[in-house]
């Protein structure tokens, strides 16, 4: 029996029907998907941009907080410095300070010790080095003389003729009065 003509076009078109639902369904599934996985991308890439973002962030903070610490190191570092500066140069202060001090002492002690000594022989060091180099003057002035050693005759009543008692006798005056114009005692104190 052969079925019915318009039987048999419904029946192609409820199959049709039937494949076009099913291939709408696998559609709409095929569509959930990509809509999923767009969202899924986009969840993806804006995770990926976040994450990139925090990872340049953590590396800014972090060269911040390096630079930071290296501008610390650094103060600390000049702060040290000047502090030893300042050390050095109280210390250096002190130095010269005392070393001032020493040769000052030093001085008043080598003054003391020639006052004391001066006051113990009356100057006698002194007196003597001056009664040599007097001495020594007298004796080159007579040796180098430009008046004959031995005189005869004498001057007219009585006037110096050069002799040499008469030359002795006036360096003896001059000697003299040299040593009244040093103002100066020859004689030594006895301690008693």
């Amino acid at each position: 029996m052969s079925p019915n003509k318009k039987f048999v076009e419904r029946m192609q078109l409820k199959q049709q029907a039937s494949a076009d639902r099913a291939i709408a369904r696998e559609q709409r599934v095929q569509e959930e998907e990509q809509r999923l996985l767009a969202i899924a991308r986009g969840e993806r890439e804006v995770a990926e941009r976040q994450a990139k973002a925090k990872v340049e962030q953590i590396q800014k903070t972090t060269e911040a907080e390096t630079d930071k610490q290296l501008a610390i190191t650094r103060a600390e570092k000049f702060k040290a410095e000047a502090a030893i500066a300042k050390d050095t140069a109280e210390i250096n202060f002190l130095k010269a300070k005392i070393e001032a001090q020493t040769v000052r002492t030093l001085a008043e002690a080598e003054a003391y010790q020639k006052k004391v000594i001066l006051q113990a022989d009356n100057a006698l060091a002194q007196k003597l080095d001056a009664e040599i180099q007097i001495q020594k003057l007298w004796a080159s002035a007579f040796s180098q003389r430009e008046v004959p050693t031995t005189v005869f005759g004498s001057g007219q009543s009585g006037a110096p003729v050069g002799s040499d008692a008469e030359v002795k006798a006036f360096m003896q005056m001059l000697t003299l009065d040299a040593a009244k114009r040093l103002n100066y005692n020859r004689e030594v104190n006895k301690t008693k």
